[in-house]
């Protein structure tokens, strides 16, 4: 087994408010294959459940806010499928 030093382990991370993600998804997987993040948080998705999102190579952990029929708010977490995770469901 190799040791890795706690100062070589470091995580890319990208925080993005997306104000709506349907109409920027091409953008946004171009981003993400050329700087490989390794977790992605988008806030303001503004996705309805039946509106489906594939990044290749990632995990994806939504949380749609529906208000009044219209899509408005909403979570995505993007985990790449080689890190280690396990998803803690969090109350309504």
């Amino acid at each position: 087994m190799t040791m890795i030093s706690p100062k070589s382990i470091g995580l890319k991370l990208c925080s993005w408010n997306a104000n709506g993600i349907l109409n920027k998804i091409s953008e946004f997987k171009i981003f993400v294959e050329k700087h490989s993040p390794d977790l992605a948080l988008i806030q303001e998705t503004h996705l309805r459940p039946h509106h489906n999102i594939n990044i290749p190579n990632y995990n994806c952990y939504r949380n749609d806010r529906i208000g009044d029929g219209i899509a408005r708010g909403g979570t995505l977490i993007l985990v790449k499928k080689n890190i280690s995770h396990h998803n803690i469901p969090t109350p309504p």
